[in-house]
């Protein structure tokens, strides 16, 4: 009995041995075939965020450039309005008090 045991346990042993060695197998085939996916997974995720990074640079760009040409323009434009002021004298002018003359014909 005791050999009988002995014979069934290394047959038993020896197809556990072959079943443990298929399982290894496909699952290294298994886990290089979900490591590449990821890989290719990961590089199309960073080729298209580096696309987008780089479309909203270029708009964040244009538009900072637009910002500074119309603030350039505004310093343009209020800088030749200060030029332009009326001078102290010509208030006087208008705001001068009517001749004594006018004063008189209208009393």
């Amino acid at each position: 009995m005791a050999h009988a045991l002995k014979t069934s346990l290394a047959g038993e042993t020896g197809a556990r041995i072959e079943e443990v060695h298929t399982m290894l197998n496909r699952f290294t085939k298994e886990h290089q075939a979900m490591a590449s996916s990821l890989r290719n997974e990961l590089s199309s995720f960073q080729s298209s965020l580096t696309k987008a990074v780089d479309e909203m640079l270029a708009t964040f760009s244009a538009d900072h450039q637009q910002a500074r040409a119309h603030w350039e323009h505004l310093t343009a434009t209020m800088s030749r309005k200060k030029a332009r002021k009326p001078t102290s004298s010509a208030k006087a002018a208008s705001s001068a008090p009517a001749p004594l003359k006018e004063k008189r014909k209208k009393l």
